[in-house]
């Protein structure tokens, strides 16, 4: 990935379903990637590559399965840079779906902020990627690539679903700030730690998965909102995502959203499937989840950091979503 950057070449020319391992070692080789022993903090059954120079560090793992693959990204960098997904009409039709962790960066190709919860779905023909990764911060995602044959030969025979749905469904993605199905199966991933043989049977359940969830989302919202509303909805949630950790204002997001208080709360609900409440929580919950997993702070910084003063209230609110409370979490998955 830091060569990515370095080079304005879309790591996934190289992650394309090649048949030759030989090849794509050989191809990591060359953007200074290294084979070596997965980290206990990654999922155990795959493979890791790992950069070490003086623009960033990186540990790049990847397992493939049948016609799809996962792959997690953790690097940090060092100094401002810029990255570019591109397409190569030579690769055939994929599609890569990344889940951003961690990040603090922005997108200028289509513009918006690159923050923990993004979503980047890149299609084999969409225009590109392009964006800046600021200095001294960690990039973290997980990945879902899929190839022609698994999308249009295994999973819509299997569901009788148009291919064209799948394609739209999945570049929806782009326009939502947070997709709360997606972020809990690649946290999944991200935590799974088991490498016994029934292992495969669970990514491969998670890739099927995911894919019926992106497509329950896109149907249900076939039809669509009134474009303005839809664009007054997305602002609000924009503002919410880049200030979680602050107390909301729901007369301030009616004035952002040019709409009354009450129409608000019901489009909104309409729109993303949950009250604006609800989508906060969410948010500082992810949040703090990777705190958890990926810091040493203790937990009542992370619940300050995420915008609780309570202790109380944030351990509530944390076990709601996530079955445990911090303590646990804590225990449990580190």
């Amino acid at each position: 990935m830091i060569s990515i950057i370095k080079e304005k070449k879309s790591f996934l020319y190289y992650l394309a379903f090649r048949d030759n391992m030989n090849y794509f070692e050989l191809q990591l080789d060359k953007l200074g990637l290294k084979p070596i022993p997965t980290p206990s903090y990654l999922p155990p059954m795959g493979k890791t590559y790992a950069y070490d120079g003086k623009d960033g560090m990186l540990h790049y793992w990847i397992y493939m399965g049948d016609g799809f693959l996962f792959n997690i990204h953790d690097f940090y960098i060092k100094e401002d840079r810029i990255f570019e997904f591109e397409s190569d009409e030579s690769l055939g039709t994929y599609i890569s779906i990344s889940v951003i962790k961690e990040a603090s960066g922005d997108l200028y190709m289509p513009k918006r902020e690159i923050n923990a919860g993004t979503i980047l779905s890149y299609f084999h023909d969409q225009q590109s990627f392009r964006g800046l990764l600021h200095k001294n911060s960690r990039y973290i995602s997980v990945g879902i690539e899929y190839q022609n044959g698994y999308l249009d030969q295994v999973f819509c025979k299997k569901y009788d679903m148009p291919f064209e749905d799948v394609k739209n469904a999945c570049l929806r993605l782009n326009e939502l700030h947070f997709f709360e199905p997606l972020n809990k199966i690649t946290d999944e991933i991200f935590h799974y730690k088991s490498n016994d043989p029934s292992s495969p049977i669970f990514y491969e359940q998670c890739a099927n998965n995911a894919l019926l969830e992106i497509l329950k989302d896109y149907y249900q919202k076939k039809v669509p909102l009134p474009k303005d509303d839809e664009m007054a909805v997305q602002m609000v949630s924009r503002h919410l995502d880049e200030h979680y950790m602050m107390d909301f204002s729901l007369d301030l997001l009616s004035e952002i959203a040019t709409m009354s208080k009450s129409k608000l709360k019901v489009v909104f609900k309409n729109y993303y499937g949950m009250t604006i409440t609800e989508y906060v929580q969410r948010r500082r919950i992810h949040v703090a989840e990777h705190l958890i997993l990926t810091t040493d702070l203790d937990i009542a910084h992370i619940a300050k950091a995420v915008g609780y003063q309570s202790h109380s209230r944030f351990s509530q609110i944390f076990k709601r979503y996530l079955g445990l409370n911090p303590m646990e979490y804590k225990k449990n998955r580190k």
